[in-house]
């Protein structure tokens, strides 16, 4: 009888739901834009974020924001064109994004959520996976033209193309 408790008791806690958790990682973001003509390539990295996120089982949400003045393009000139003219730190030095309800594994899997820079919000969607060492990494994309106020970068004939790979490093 006392067997038969203990496996009931066993089964009773293996169902029940894990409880939710809430942790408040930390990371870098680095963004790839490709030039017109085609060769010319600009590499932002150095993006620190952070943020919250919520754990409930597999499923996780969160907002998290990215201070802009750390990103560096490798060029100094560029860097201030980039960080003034373009995205205007000074009067919006953080980008910020909330993650929707998403499943994550190991595995690559979709999430969806919302992106705003500057003043505009506008959807996004991606894919993520959970690493070893309680490391996350997320890729999307973002076109330059759902952002109005940030303008298409322009120098000396070269263009940036409308579509920046963006990938974000969390430890958490």
């Amino acid at each position: 009888m006392k067997t038969i408790n203990i496996l009931i008791f066993l089964a009773t806690c293996l169902c029940l739901p894990i409880e939710a958790k809430e942790w408040t990682p930390e990371g870098t973001v680095t963004w790839t834009a490709i030039g017109t003509p085609g060769f010319f390539k600009i590499i932002g990295e150095g993006g620190k974020t952070s943020g919250k996120v919520q754990q409930n089982n597999d499923e996780y949400s969160g907002e998290f924001w990215c201070t802009l003045a750390d990103f560096d393009t490798g060029m100094k000139l560029r860097n201030k064109h980039m960080k003034k003219k373009y995205l205007e730190i000074a009067k919006f030095p953080k980008a910020y994004f909330k993650l929707h309800k998403s499943k994550l594994s190991k595995e690559w899997l979709p999430f969806t959520g919302e992106l705003k820079i500057k003043d505009i919000s506008k959807p996004i969607t991606g894919k993520a996976k959970l690493l070893k060492d309680q490391k996350l990494t997320a890729e999307f994309a973002i076109k330059i033209s759902d952002y109005p106020s940030i303008g298409v970068p322009k120098w000396l004939g070269i263009t940036v193309a409308d579509t920046v790979e963006v990938k974000v490093h969390l430890n958490y």
